[in-house]
């Protein structure tokens, strides 16, 4: 079971946690083997339906989904040009075609659905839930845990670095104009060197604190909820409508 208090909370919070995982990859699997737009849409649609009977709220969906919009630009810029076919517009002896401007469209609506799906995982489950539902799952305990110290660690690294901002704020630090200036440059390095030092130095202590109290491996679990008919059912749902997506994509001409 999630992690997440689930008092209160939608049906797809309440969702079983290992058979949430699972429908939401095989959907995942499905959605991307897509090849036309229309079902891609479809698709899209569909995940977005399933943040709404989640309860997701759009800004923290949006947020979520900003972040992984610049990676997804980069990948789908340079499409349109290298796809041969008819010709659209020509400049600096570069070409863009029909068929790479599809192609870019499949490919984002692909990444899109995916990143939407994902994110309904993780604000519905909570990284934490999601750990404890890989564990379930039997996925070797070496990829759990190091999923689950890379998740304490960036939190760690991150209030190391909130602390020397503090302390550099403190002593009437002002930052450049631009990032490349050769202040704030010289002190993005330092920051950054000093933060990996010092966050590596209180990883050997929280890890020696951790052995001293009897860690082998495991940390704390939270009590797997007995899996239901309604879990069977609504995960049944999200691989029917994957399923039913990928047949109609098939069959389509157009």
């Amino acid at each position: 079971m999630s992690c997440l208090d689930d008092r209160n909370k939608s049906i797809i919070h309440r969702l079983e946690t290992r058979i949430k995982i699972i429908s939401f990859v095989v959907f995942i699997a499905l959605a991307v083997s897509l090849n036309k737009i229309y079902t891609l849409f479809a698709a899209l649609t569909a995940v977005v339906l399933f943040s709404i009977l989640g309860k997701v709220g759009i800004r923290k969906l949006l947020k979520r989904l900003f972040l992984a919009f610049p990676f997804e630009l980069l990948i789908v810029i340079f499409v349109p040009f290298t796809v041969k076919g008819h010709e659209v517009v020509s400049f600096l002896g570069l070409s863009i075609t029909a068929e790479g401007l599809n192609r870019a469209l499949v490919l984002f609506l692909r990444m899109e659905t995916a990143c939407v799906i994902m994110a309904v995982l993780f604000l519905t489950t909570g990284a934490n839930g999601i750990i404890n539902g890989l564990r379930g799952l039997k996925f070797p305990n070496i990829i759990v845990a190091l999923m689950e110290f890379i998740l304490r660690y960036i939190d760690l690294f991150n209030h190391e670095i909130e602390k020397m901002n503090v302390a550099r704020k403190s002593r009437g630090y002002v930052k450049g104009k631009h990032l490349f200036n050769k202040k704030t440059f010289k002190t993005l390095g330092d920051i950054i060197g000093m933060g990996l030092i010092r966050s590596y130095d209180k990883s050997k202590k929280i890890y020696n604190s951790m052995l001293s109290r009897g860690y082998k491996g495991y940390t704390a679990q939270c009590h797997y909820h007995e899996i239901k008919l309604s879990d069977v059912l609504l995960a049944a749902l999200f691989i029917i409508t994957a399923t039913i997506l990928l047949i109609v994509d098939r069959s389509l001409i157009i």
